[in-house]
């Protein structure tokens, strides 16, 4: 009965082991690959983040405070430059005429 019982603990103790060996080789590698991910610094604050947690350049706090990424102020910069562009020319159109009429 003792030998049986010493065997079962050498095996477990053998099992933990084997077990504890395969575990550091994860962790091992999930700190490798972490350490492997590239980091981008949000527009928005400032604050450095790794790559994943981004979206179009918003962190991810930034992204739940409703901050708009790259592409919607390269939409919106367009926008705005297309509005100034038509203010002035209706304003240059508005004087040419104004002085045709005088």
């Amino acid at each position: 009965m003792l030998l049986l019982i010493g065997n079962l603990v050498e095996k477990t103790t053998a099992m933990e082991k084997k077990m504890s060996e395969n575990t550091g080789d994860r962790i091992f590698a999930i700190m490798s690959a972490i350490s492997d991910e590239e980091k981008e610094i949000c527009i928005h604050c400032g604050k450095e983040w790794y790559k994943i947690h981004h979206k179009d350049g918003v962190c991810n706090c930034c992204q739940k405070l409703g901050r708009p990424g790259r592409e919607k102020m390269a939409i919106a910069k367009s926008n705005f430059i297309t509005f100034v562009f038509l203010a002035v020319a209706i304003v240059v159109l508005f004087f040419t005429f104004y002085n045709l009429r005088l």
